[in-house]
């Protein structure tokens, strides 16, 4: 998948954490998916594997480099910058580990369509190390008044 392709889909994962930081009690996109196992709704983006896996259309920035094991035995790497999705029909309560694909890759990466297992650990750290380096920029530019942008 062409990175230009998926772009979209992370700027809006990027509002999404954002608006979760300004308005975390009334977030708008909440209310798109439910709980499969239950009849709730997350009350807002809460960053959590947990509320991204329900999500058919997240995305995950790989941050860390991990060798994988595609079904037909080949093994390859995914690493920083990388973009995986899962595939949500392999999640299920109690799941530790789940399939997913490569969305975009570089070239020394599994290749784009890859599919692979990988633990819902991982992903967490992911999520994790996607908001915090939000985060960091955010209070960046609140802090430096040539770069004040008041979204908190």
């Amino acid at each position: 998948m062409d990175l230009m392709l998926i772009r979209p889909q992370l700027e809006n994962q990027v509002q999404q954490i954002i608006q979760s930081r300004q308005y975390p009690a009334q977030n708008p996109y909440a209310a798109q998916y439910q709980y499969p196992y239950q009849n709730q709704v997350p009350t807002f983006y809460d960053g959590s594997v947990g509320t991204t896996l329900l999500d058919p259309s997240h995305l995950y920035l790989v941050s860390d480099e991990i060798r994988v094991i595609t079904p037909y035995g080949q093994n390859c790497t995914i690493s920083r910058g990388d973009v995986i999705r899962v595939n949500r029909s392999s999640y299920y309560r109690g799941a530790t580990v789940v399939q997913a694909t490569v969305a975009a890759s570089k070239d020394e990466s599994c290749n784009v369509n890859s599919t692979f297992s990988i633990s819902i650990n991982d992903l967490q750290e992911f999520e994790n190390d996607f908001e915090l380096g939000i985060d960091v920029a955010l209070e960046t530019m609140n802090s430096d008044p040539t770069l004040r942008t008041y979204l908190y």
